[in-house]
């Protein structure tokens, strides 16, 4: 069970206990008394808990949508590899079968995240190009810092 559901069973045992609240006799001090740990806690208790289920069932669909966006990048670089570090929307596209505009989307934030750089055709096709990517030959000749 979860914490929203234990939430509601307290909730409930709080109005269960509201109802025996009111047809109880007992003095005013025993009776705030009886309230405030029969009735108020159990319900600010209760509360609490679906608020706190709540708040993490939003967390972790944020966290899965965060997930999969950073799967999609991770799978947009490989392509990008395969395509000798150049990649045009319409390729995004096509190989994910996602439209558009989350394929620009996407292209535009690794663009932004300095993975790639945009190059324009004569034709004006605009090509995503990574760098990086393109250099990945060259680290079989990499060197010390301090030879360098």
């Amino acid at each position: 069970m979860n914490k929203s559901t234990f939430g509601y069973v307290l909730i409930g045992i709080s109005l269960f206990m509201l109802m025996g609240f009111f047809k109880a006799n007992l003095a005013p001090m025993v009776a705030f008394m009886t309230f405030l740990f029969a009735v108020v806690l159990p319900a600010g208790g209760g509360g609490y808990l679906i608020y706190e289920g709540l708040r993490q069932k939003k967390a972790l669909s944020g966290n899965k949508a965060n997930l999969g966006r950073k799967t999609l990048e991770a799978e947009i670089l490989n392509l990008a590899r395969a395509n000798q570090g150049r990649l045009t929307v319409v390729e995004v596209v096509s190989r994910f079968a996602i439209d558009k505009e989350e394929a620009e989307a996407l292209l535009d934030s690794l663009a932004q995240q300095r993975h790639a750089d945009y190059e324009v055709t004569d034709s004006g096709l605009i090509v995503y190009t990574f760098h990086e990517l393109q250099r990945l030959g060259d680290k079989s000749q990499a060197r010390s810092i301090e030879d360098a």
